[in-house]
């Protein structure tokens, strides 16, 4: 109790040297979580109200030696988000979209500065998510267990997911999985060894909520990003670690085996189809719905090869009758629905062979920098975070649109973490 007070004390100190800018910027990022938690209209606002600050506080310091080939990259893709403007079929669709990644380069920039300034901004902020983050779990335990929150608000299929104080939108996991992991691994290496050991649980803690969200691409996505963690673990905390995943392993299977609906979820719709097909992946995909949205996005691919059809215009195929490439009989079952559900479907849907280049060069030099900075440091954290990055991409997995603004939001955060970090862990082992 002691050392927390003389933490807290020593970060109110810390925080009164700040100037009122810096103050107001600290606020707005430890507000995050509780913005996606509350709605795309407070989030948005949020990363808008920091692009804004961080334009007026920083300026030149957004294009320093140390980001520049960061922002060259972030402005490769906003160059070509106007291209692929320019080519949409739907002008209107695809607009805001494709100008307002300007807001995400602006709010990537200025946070890498604002964070990589004064180390421990980025730790106390960390503590701001993981006490917001618990508490939201709380409430997904209470739902899950009552089949309502504290609220009382019941989802639409409250035996299979979990939303909280997010309600209509499902994306409790996704929440989870983007902005729990990081922070307390964060705190996992950096902690003294009796915080570094409730941190290891409050890491199970985030696991199991992921789980309990029935979110299975989320839970099979967080699943990579920590396992990895088990090479980096010294032999003295391995006891500890095989006790706690022990634990985590009987509780997954206890719910696995008396719910139903979990179990239906993992082992009858997705194991036991691919058993059926000989463990073949693709032709069980194939009997899914995201199949079907998978063949739309081929066939929508197949007549716009080069641009495609232009963000956000994947759900203007339900109104295929207005566009006179589209009038073929073999589109008359188009699903209609928002996006494919699957990343690089959506990609070449809407962004066609161009884009899909494009993502290959970008994640490539991602790639590159990411194995010459770990084979030089071998860092934990970097590797998590990198992970998790990747993941929005994984194959096969379905997804989320990843141009809206909870998944954007989310990524470029993320991404903005990843290399504040690489900068802090370059400054620790100089």
């Amino acid at each position: 109790m002691n050392t927390f007070y003389q933490y807290y004390s020593n970060f109110l100190v810390k925080l009164s040297r700040e100037d009122l800018i810096s103050k107001i910027i600290f606020f707005l990022i430890c507000l995050i979580p509780l913005g996606l938690i509350a709605g795309t209209l407070v989030s948005e606002s949020i990363i808008i109200l920091l692009s804004l600050i961080y334009l007026i506080k920083f300026r030149k310091k957004l294009i320093s030696n140390n980001l520049k080939p960061l922002l060259f990259v972030l402005l490769f893709i906003a160059a070509y988000l106007i291209i692929n403007l320019i080519f949409s079929i739907n002008y209107n669709s695809s607009l805001l979209r494709n100008l307002f990644f300007i807001k995400y380069l602006i709010f990537v920039l200025g946070t890498i500065t604002f964070l990589t300034s004064k180390e421990y901004r980025i730790e106390f902020i960390f503590y701001c998510w993981i006490i917001i983050l618990i508490l939201f779990s709380l409430d997904l335990y209470y739902q899950f267990t009552f089949h309502e929150n504290i609220l009382g608000y019941v989802t639409a299929i409250p035996k299979h997911r979990t939303s909280s104080f997010m309600f209509d939108e499902l994306k409790a996991g996704s929440l989870l999985f983007g902005l729990s992991l990081i922070p307390v691994i964060f705190n996992i290496k950096y902690s003294n060894k009796k915080n570094k050991n409730l941190f290891v649980y409050i890491l199970f803690f985030f696991i199991l909520a992921i789980y309990v969200t029935g979110e299975r691409a989320n839970f099979l996505k967080c699943l990579t990003v920590v396992l990895p963690l088990i090479f980096f673990v010294e032999k003295k905390n391995l006891p500890k670690i095989i006790i706690g995943s022990g634990i985590l392993l009987v509780v997954i299977s206890a719910i696995f085996l008396n719910k139903s609906e979990f179990k239906a979820k993992y082992y009858e719709n997705v194991f036991l189809p691919i058993k059926n097909n000989n463990y073949n992946v693709f032709k069980y995909i194939d009997e899914t719905e995201y199949g079907k949205h998978r063949s739309d996005a081929l066939k929508i691919f197949n007549e716009k090869k080069f641009f495609g059809v232009g963000n956000k215009n994947f759900r203007i195929i339900c109104e295929k009758d207005k566009y006179d490439f589209l009038s073929k009989a073999e589109f008359d079952n188009v699903t209609c629905t928002t996006h494919p559900h699957q990343f690089y479907y959506e990609l070449l849907a809407e962004h066609g062979m161009f884009g899909f280049l494009i993502f290959l060069i970008v994640i490539f030099l991602f790639m590159k920098q990411f194995y010459n900075f770990f084979i030089l440091k071998k860092d934990f954290i970097i590797l998590t975070n990198f992970i998790l990055i990747i993941s929005f991409f994984y194959p096969l997995i379905p997804s989320g649109s990843f141009f809206t603004s909870f998944n954007a939001s989310i990524f470029w955060l993320n991404l903005s973490l990843y290399y504040s970090l690489m900068i802090i862990v370059k400054k620790r082992n100089s």
